[in-house]
């Protein structure tokens, strides 16, 4: 960014003495904020979107805003005209290997978002079929017909302890709906 920030201001001051600006038409100041990859818009996948809704996770979901980068758009670095036909292939390699590492972290990051999203999948599940079998340990029968007191306590405890995982399940949803 600093070096193209040096060649525009070094344009811009032989363009006064030359008396030649059509340069100016194509390149433009480059501000902080015009130094940002190509919106996410861009790289969504419907392969995803219709994997998420038949799984009925997209439905639980709300969208998000996308944020400023929604709101900006493209930065004009994206749109502007390339270089000279004599360095095409040059430039063309260069942003070939930029589109390839950025399309590379896309993918990871989904990879990471789909096992995530899997993990809270498993979570949920586990902690439900624990407080079953809690529930389940609670019906059993004491082994000696003495332990009734034994048995109530069990009971209670095991009904307490599936209280508290199905409470938990249910806050961990909560909050992963958002």
């Amino acid at each position: 960014a600093e070096r193209y920030r040096v060649a525009y201001r070094a344009l811009m001051g032989l363009g006064k003495h030359l008396k030649r600006t059509e340069w100016e038409a194509e390149l433009r100041p480059l501000l902080p904020e015009d130094v940002r990859g190509m919106p996410r818009a861009l790289f969504q996948d419907p392969e995803r979107k219709k994997l998420l809704m038949k799984k009925g996770t997209a439905a639980r979901r709300k969208p998000k805003d996308m944020g400023a980068e929604a709101k900006a758009g493209m930065s004009w670095i994206w749109r502007s005209p390339g270089v000279e036909e004599a360095d095409e292939g040059g430039m063309s390699e260069v942003l070939r290997i930029e589109w390839a590492k950025t399309r590379a972290r896309f993918l990871r990051h989904r990879e990471q978002l789909d096992l995530l999203e899997e993990e809270m999948r498993r979570i949920l599940q586990f902690l439900r079929w624990r407080a079953d079998w809690w529930d389940e340990r609670a019906g059993r029968r004491p082994q000696a017909p003495e332990d009734d007191k034994r048995r109530e306590g069990n009971t209670a405890y095991a009904r307490r302890q599936a209280g508290i995982l199905r409470k938990r399940a249910d806050q961990f949803e909560k909050t992963w709906e958002d």
